[in-house]
């Protein structure tokens, strides 16, 4: 019985000794395994992070925000318009302290069309000359009574005025103020008032005027602004002026007044700056 026992404990070993090799393999090769599964699932991740990439692209949806930029640039691009208007504005204001200066000129005017009335006449034609502190004196060609034209002269000298008689061609001394003064240099009254207070300005261009280069400019003025220039004959509507400016000196040469909504039509000119004046005292 001992002798048959011996061979299986030698069995019994030998099978644990190969069970145990068995199991050191089975371990081994299942600790092999997980080693290359772990780095694929690592790996899946990444592959996400390298779509945000494409995230700077909203920058460029900032562009727009630019573009309306350039359209209000183009907007304000009509701005020297006012800039030719101070330009203009600056030319109206030399010419007036021009006028301001002049110490005596001579003048034309012509009614071309309206009426103009000295002491109940119509009158057609003035020229004369003005000196500032003085006074002034005129040929006035108005429309006889009885039908043609006569000439009339009219004198005022430190506030008296004086005229002739149409018929005697004598002189008389009429009241005061009996016809309107031409205050052609005064600073409210007279051309540089007038000069002073114009609206839609614009210029026409160069010209020549009785042998002068001059600048050809239109406006308008109100009504009230105008009529001491025209002894109160234009003054009911506005008036549309066109002014000749010799760039040299800054002093209008003529004026062409256009009654507004009326049928009053006016040329001035002016000459003889400053040269040397004497207004008489008519012997009445």
């Amino acid at each position: 019985m001992y002798q048959n026992q011996k061979p299986l404990k030698r069995r019994s070993s030998t099978a644990l000794l190969l069970c145990l090799g068995l199991m050191a393999l089975f371990l081994s090769a299942c600790g092999d395994s997980p080693t290359p599964v772990l780095p694929t699932a690592t790996a899946l991740p990444l592959a996400p992070t390298a779509t945000p990439s494409p995230l700077p692209a909203p920058t460029a949806t900032l562009a727009p925000t630019t573009v309306p930029a350039s359209p209000t640039a183009a907007v304000l691009s009509p701005s020297p318009a006012p800039t030719i208007s101070a330009q203009l504005k600056d030319v109206l204001q030399k010419a007036a302290a021009a006028y301001t200066n002049l110490n005596s000129l001579h003048f034309a005017i012509e009614v071309k069309a309206g009426k103009a009335l000295i002491r109940g006449a119509e009158m057609r034609e003035v020229s004369g000359d003005v000196k500032r502190g003085e006074g002034w004196q005129s040929l006035v060609k108005v429309n006889s009574f009885l039908g043609g034209t006569i000439t009339v002269e009219l004198v005022e000298l430190n506030n008296e005025q004086f005229t002739t008689n149409p018929i005697t061609g004598g002189w008389i001394k009429v009241s005061q103020n009996q016809f309107t003064k031409l205050n052609l240099l005064d600073a409210k009254e007279g051309l540089p008032g007038v000069l002073s207070n114009m609206r839609d300005l614009k210029e026409i261009g160069p010209e020549t005027l009785d042998g002068e280069a001059v600048i050809h400019y239109q406006g308008t003025t109100d009504g009230k602004t105008i009529a001491p220039l025209t002894i109160n004959a234009l003054g009911k509507n506005d008036v549309t002026l066109d002014y000749w400016i010799t760039p040299k000196d800054n002093l209008v040469r003529q004026l062409d007044l256009k009654e507004i909504g009326g049928d009053g039509s006016w040329t001035i000119k002016f000459s003889n700056f400053d040269k040397p004046v004497q207004i008489k005292k008519p012997n009445v």
